[in-house]
């Protein structure tokens, strides 16, 4: 298979990219899922997968600073992690992998990541009626991410006409979805039927509620995608330190026997700068510290979810 994605995964494994212990896990468990897949149920949709990254590259473009009105090129990391998002699939059809969490240093593009994220979900997914989020602690911070994916629509060629950009919600007339941000007041939120959502700033959330709402707003959806992203450093805190605390606990069941594996949802995605959990857990983290990047993966039994 010769992809940008899967060559990283393939080239971290190597040791020709350095990368992390549980990046490299990752990028092995990737790889021997490609081989397990069938005995597992599940199926890697190459051309989906090269069809979500196409949208990025042909759609999508950066609005800010020197690389303002240039098209959007994911590197080969942010590519695996879109790889392993969009391609993974269930034999029913359904995504193998609802949930993701990424932590990454400042300045290494999450947010520009996330928009685009929240774009593809609005458009390309092609929901009917989808309901697209952003959600943080303030409504100015979630307002940040939901700017940059107006920014992209407005300043995009292949997105005019597509999109309706307003002050406080994008409109996509085609499918009747709608993107736009809220505020951290989960009271607000009851009767919500959320296809996307992205929680940012995950960090400095003082508790689970919103995160648990729009969570709860997704079991109508056939192919929701909940993402949480936060800074990484050195002075992780809070329900984000409790998370990562316990998925690098998870992680010490990489090597888990077969027939314990057959019974989870076994995560992906990671890379050397980020981390991306899917259906239920994978993490991985770049601290602004360090020059090898770090992070972890683990698998949680289908039978139960995590309190967070």
């Amino acid at each position: 298979m010769k992809h940008p994605a899967h060559t990283y995964a393939r080239h971290v494994v190597k040791g020709k990219i350095v990368a992390g212990k549980y990046a490299r896990l990752a990028c092995q468990r990737y790889l021997d899922d490609l081989e397990n897949a069938e005995a597992n149920g599940w199926e890697f949709r190459r051309t989906t997968a090269e069809a979500y990254i196409e949208f990025f590259r042909k759609a999508l473009v950066h609005t800010v600073g020197q690389y303002d009105g240039m098209p959007f090129e994911p590197l080969p990391w942010q590519q695996f992690i879109l790889w392993n998002l969009y391609g993974w699939h269930n034999k029913d059809g359904s995504r193998r992998f609802r949930y993701g969490y990424v932590s990454v240093a400042r300045k290494n593009g999450k947010t520009t990541l996330i928009a685009g994220c929240a774009l593809a979900a609005a458009i390309f997914d092609e929901e009917q009626a989808g309901e697209v989020y952003f959600a943080a602690t303030k409504r100015d911070q979630a307002r940040i991410g939901f700017q940059e994916a107006a920014r992209m629509a407005q300043r995009s060629r292949a997105l005019r006409g597509v999109c309706d950009v307003g002050k406080h919600d994008i409109h996509v007339p085609r499918f009747n979805s709608r993107v736009t941000y809220l505020s951290s007041d989960s009271r607000s939120l009851d009767g919500l039927n959320a296809s996307f959502c992205a929680i940012d700033e995950y960090a400095f959330h003082k508790d689970d509620s919103v995160s648990n709402v729009l969570r709860s707003s997704m079991q109508a959806r056939r192919n929701p995608l909940h993402l949480t992203i936060t800074t990484a450093s050195t002075l992780t805190r809070g329900l984000a330190r409790v998370k990562r605390g316990y998925l690098l606990r998870c992680g010490r069941l990489t090597r888990t026997p077969p027939r314990t594996l057959r019974r989870c949802r076994v995560l992906l995605a990671l890379t050397s700068r980020a981390f991306r959990t899917l259906r239920h857990l994978c993490c991985c983290t770049k601290t602004a510290r360090r020059t090898t990047p770090e992070g972890t993966i683990g698998c949680q039994r289908t039978r139960t979810r995590p309190s967070f």
